[in-house]
Protein backbone atom coordinates (compact mmCIF):
# COMPACT_ATOMS: atom_id res chain seq x y z
CA UNK A 1 0.00 0.00 0.00
CA UNK A 2 1.21 3.31 -0.66
CA UNK A 3 1.51 6.03 2.16
CA UNK A 4 -0.22 9.58 1.18
CA UNK A 5 1.62 12.34 1.95
CA UNK A 6 0.27 14.67 4.70
CA UNK A 7 -1.25 17.42 3.51
CA UNK A 8 -0.57 21.01 4.98
CA UNK A 9 -3.36 22.21 6.43
CA UNK A 10 -4.12 25.82 4.63
CA UNK A 11 -4.41 28.33 7.56
CA UNK A 12 -1.28 30.75 7.12
CA UNK A 13 -0.23 32.50 10.26
CA UNK A 14 0.14 36.11 9.37
CA UNK A 15 3.09 38.71 10.69
CA UNK A 16 2.46 40.87 13.79
CA UNK A 17 1.65 44.23 12.41
CA UNK A 18 3.24 47.07 13.35
CA UNK A 19 1.96 50.69 12.69
CA UNK A 20 4.24 52.84 10.98
CA UNK A 21 4.59 55.23 13.97
CA UNK A 22 5.47 52.15 16.51
CA UNK A 23 8.53 51.30 13.75
CA UNK A 24 9.93 54.70 13.97
CA UNK A 25 9.92 55.25 17.36
CA UNK A 26 12.49 51.31 17.68
CA UNK A 27 15.85 51.07 17.65
CA UNK A 28 15.71 48.50 14.79
CA UNK A 29 16.96 49.19 11.12
CA UNK A 30 14.10 49.16 8.50
CA UNK A 31 12.87 45.72 7.38
CA UNK A 32 11.64 45.94 3.71
CA UNK A 33 8.02 45.24 3.75
CA UNK A 34 7.24 48.41 5.75
CA UNK A 35 7.40 50.33 2.98
CA UNK A 36 5.27 53.44 2.22
CA UNK A 37 6.91 55.73 -0.42
CA UNK A 38 10.39 54.43 -1.82
CA UNK A 39 13.16 57.33 -2.28
CA UNK A 40 15.28 58.27 -5.22
CA UNK A 41 18.33 55.55 -5.91
CA UNK A 42 20.69 55.89 -3.65
CA UNK A 43 24.28 53.94 -3.13
CA UNK A 44 22.52 51.74 -0.08
CA UNK A 45 21.25 48.68 -0.77
CA UNK A 46 18.46 48.99 1.36
CA UNK A 47 15.21 50.63 0.39
CA UNK A 48 14.08 53.84 2.58
CA UNK A 49 10.85 54.43 4.58
CA UNK A 50 9.30 58.14 4.13
CA UNK A 51 6.63 58.76 6.53
CA UNK A 52 4.53 62.01 7.52
CA UNK A 53 3.78 62.28 11.10
CA UNK A 54 0.78 63.82 12.72
CA UNK A 55 2.14 64.41 16.00
CA UNK A 56 4.35 66.89 16.60
CA UNK A 57 5.82 64.16 19.91
CA UNK A 58 6.07 61.72 17.43
CA UNK A 59 8.19 63.56 15.04
CA UNK A 60 10.51 64.41 17.66
CA UNK A 61 10.91 60.69 18.80
CA UNK A 62 11.49 59.61 15.84
CA UNK A 63 14.18 62.30 14.94
CA UNK A 64 15.97 62.05 17.66
CA UNK A 65 15.95 58.53 17.07
CA UNK A 66 17.16 58.82 13.42
CA UNK A 67 19.80 60.88 14.59
CA UNK A 68 21.12 58.81 17.57
CA UNK A 69 21.27 55.76 15.07
CA UNK A 70 23.12 57.32 12.85
CA UNK A 71 24.53 60.36 13.55
CA UNK A 72 27.32 61.17 10.56
CA UNK A 73 24.51 60.58 7.76
CA UNK A 74 21.21 62.22 9.47
CA UNK A 75 20.57 65.81 7.86
CA UNK A 76 17.39 68.21 8.48
CA UNK A 77 15.83 70.06 5.85
CA UNK A 78 13.27 72.65 6.39
CA UNK A 79 10.77 74.42 3.97
CA UNK A 80 8.60 77.42 3.83
CA UNK A 81 5.68 77.68 1.78
CA UNK A 82 4.32 80.59 1.24
CA UNK A 83 1.08 80.36 -0.50
CA UNK A 84 -0.50 78.01 2.48
CA UNK A 85 1.71 79.24 5.37
CA UNK A 86 3.37 76.17 6.68
CA UNK A 87 6.63 74.61 7.87
CA UNK A 88 7.91 71.29 6.26
CA UNK A 89 10.46 69.59 8.13
CA UNK A 90 12.26 66.47 7.21
CA UNK A 91 15.01 64.46 8.65
CA UNK A 92 16.36 61.69 6.91
CA UNK A 93 19.40 58.79 7.14
CA UNK A 94 18.73 57.89 3.92
CA UNK A 95 17.26 54.72 5.15
CA UNK A 96 14.46 56.23 7.20
CA UNK A 97 12.50 59.83 6.47
CA UNK A 98 10.09 61.74 8.80
CA UNK A 99 8.37 64.45 7.65
CA UNK A 100 6.10 66.80 9.70
CA UNK A 101 3.85 69.68 8.12
CA UNK A 102 2.48 72.64 10.86
CA UNK A 103 1.26 76.30 10.40
CA UNK A 104 0.65 76.89 13.84
CA UNK A 105 2.60 79.28 15.74
CA UNK A 106 3.08 77.25 18.95
CA UNK A 107 4.17 74.12 17.16
CA UNK A 108 6.62 76.01 15.11
CA UNK A 109 8.23 77.37 18.83
CA UNK A 110 8.40 73.97 19.44
CA UNK A 111 10.03 72.78 16.17
CA UNK A 112 12.68 76.03 16.92
CA UNK A 113 13.59 74.08 20.25
CA UNK A 114 13.83 70.96 18.68
CA UNK A 115 16.17 71.70 16.00
CA UNK A 116 18.42 73.79 18.04
CA UNK A 117 18.61 70.95 20.47
CA UNK A 118 19.47 68.16 17.19
CA UNK A 119 22.16 71.46 15.96
CA UNK A 120 24.03 71.42 18.86
CA UNK A 121 24.34 67.98 18.94
CA UNK A 122 25.76 67.74 15.33
CA UNK A 123 27.56 70.56 15.79
CA UNK A 124 29.54 69.34 19.49
CA UNK A 125 32.00 66.71 18.52
CA UNK A 126 30.29 64.16 20.73
CA UNK A 127 29.20 61.42 18.74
Amino acid sequence: SVDAAPHSSSTTTSPPTTSKTDYLLQEKKPPSKLHVTRGRKSLTTSPSIMVFLEAFEDFEKAAERIYLNAPMRTRCVMKYNHSNSCLKVKVTDDHVCVQYQTDSQQELKKLEKLISNLMKHMASGER
